[in-house]
This record gives structure tokens, C-alpha cells and sequence, in this order.
């Protein structure tokens, strides 16, 4: 089986709502997300640091 395959099989969709927070600056890391369709916005206290879109993905903290 190749490394592609073993990722693929543990793979889950989820769906966030508009505005629904998926993570906090502080949580344990439990997750890794790639962004299938839509964007998520990345803010740091009460600024907006950037927006990510389909591709990009975040909480690699969580593969190690």
C-alpha cells in the first residue's frame, strides 16, 4: 500500500458554517485540515491575518 493510499483511507469530510470557529490560537492540536472548497480566515486576536482557500491546508501541528 502506497503512503497516498494509508492517508486517503483515514481521511473524513467536514462542513463549517459561515463565521463557525474550527479552531482556537491555544487548542491542542488534534487535526489536520485541507481545504476542499470555500475560504477560511485566519485571525490573531481581534486582526485578520490572512485567507486561505481550496488547496491550502492547516493544523500540520497535529501530524507530529
Amino acid at each position: 500500500m502506497k503512503w497516498i493510499d494509508c492517508i486517503c483511507n483515514v481521511l473524513i469530510t467536514l462542513l463549517f458554517k459561515k463565521g463557525e470557529i474550527i479552531v482556537s490560537e491555544g487548542d491542542v492540536a488534534n487535526s489536520f485540515y485541507i481545504i476542499k472548497k470555500g475560504k477560511v480566515t485566519i485571525i490573531k486576536g481581534e486582526k485578520e491575518v490572512t485567507q486561505m482557500s481550496a488547496g491550502e491546508s492547516f493544523g500540520e501541528a497535529a501530524l507530529y
